[in-house]
């Protein structure tokens, strides 16, 4: 294991050398531009011109399709076309193609996010929480969309719920908290490549937050970010069992209640890789992630907390790209 420790982040931020999530959101948006500047050009009559000459000059000399050649050469568009290829703009991102994005525009879309916990769902048909936790999961009553984000909201509240018991199986139960999950174990899973958010979130005493990555059974998982309840510290970790070790690391002296940050992990074959805000902080060697896994995020109560007031986690966007 390789990383990286809170203050160094810290320093780096200070000295310049961690950008923002809105820089990161710039650059991507600039490159962006760039691309479909480069797939116009590409489709432009120009372009298909130069190909046809360039075709032709391989089969006979004609002064004219040289004449041609050299006009569209020498036009501004191409040279910037030429130096685009030349930065390796147009070549595939190392993480791979782009598989899943929402940036939370309208409503929650149900298509690609469940407000349950996969398994249950698939077991019972609907929401359900665990015994023993101070809060109850609702059917998505405790998830938004507000001002262009995802918002899970924790808050007092006596209900009653469904809960599951690792001895009795599925039983009623009363519990003094609400909160929210969200998930895409129905809709989309990815087997390695990069999986990131911008979020942001309520540092309250015995609440917690969490975005982590799981498959159908309960390991590996990968917690891209856990809090630790009741202060800004973000705990990640990647927990495999069998051949592979548990793997934590513990990133504080950000400010990640006040400012959206970009939080991400690469899943390879044989590694996984943490990053704040494009910040490599942790690198852990791996053997066991195999299977495709799919997202969550959520929110809780600790066991045992009294928390008062609402916590929320605020999640502006979701994005992945690699191999399914």
């Amino acid at each position: 294991m390789s990383g990286l420790s809170g203050f160094q982040l810290m320093w780096l931020r200070l000295i310049g050398k961690m950008p923002r999530a809105t820089k990161i959101e710039e650059r991507r948006a600039e490159r962006e531009e760039r691309v479909q500047r480069c797939l116009a050009y590409m489709a432009s009559s120009d372009y298909k011109r130069h190909q046809e000459c360039v075709s032709q000059r391989g089969r006979s000399s004609n002064a004219a399709v040289e004449e041609e050649l050299q006009r569209i050469e020498k036009s501004a568009e191409y040279i910037w076309f030429q130096k685009q290829l030349a930065s390796g703009l147009l070549e595939e991102q190392p993480s791979g193609k782009l598989q899943f994005f929402d940036d939370f525009d309208s409503k929650l879309d149900k298509e690609k996010w469940s407000t349950r916990f996969f398994w249950g769902d698939a077991q019972v048909g609907r929401a359900y929480s665990f015994m023993g936790d101070p809060h109850a999961y609702t059917d998505g009553a405790n998830v938004s969309v507000a001002n262009g984000s995802l918002v899970i909201t924790t808050r007092p509240e006596r209900v009653r719920s469904l809960a599951w018991d690792s001895k009795m199986g599925f039983l009623p139960g009363e519990f003094e908290y609400t909160s929210g999950v969200v998930t895409t174990g129905h809709s989309f899973r990815m087997r390695r490549g990069l999986f990131e958010a911008k979020m942001r979130y309520t540092a309250q005493e015995g609440v917690y937050h969490a975005f982590y990555l799981v498959g159908d059974s309960s390991l590996p998982e990968i917690d891209v970010f856990r809090t630790l309840p009741g202060n800004e510290r973000v705990l990640s970790g990647v927990y495999c069992g069998g051949a592979d070790p548990k793997v934590e690391a513990r990133v504080g002296r950000l400010p990640y209640s006040s400012e959206f940050f970009i939080l991400s992990v690469e899943v390879g074959d044989s590694h996984v890789v943490w990053r704040v805000n494009g910040v490599k902080y942790l690198e852990q060697q791996v053997k066991t992630i195999r299977r495709p896994m799919y997202l969550v995020l959520l929110s809780g109560v600790a066991a045992g907390a009294r928390p008062t007031g609402e916590s929320k986690l605020e999640v502006d966007w979701v994005r992945c790209q690699g191999d399914m």
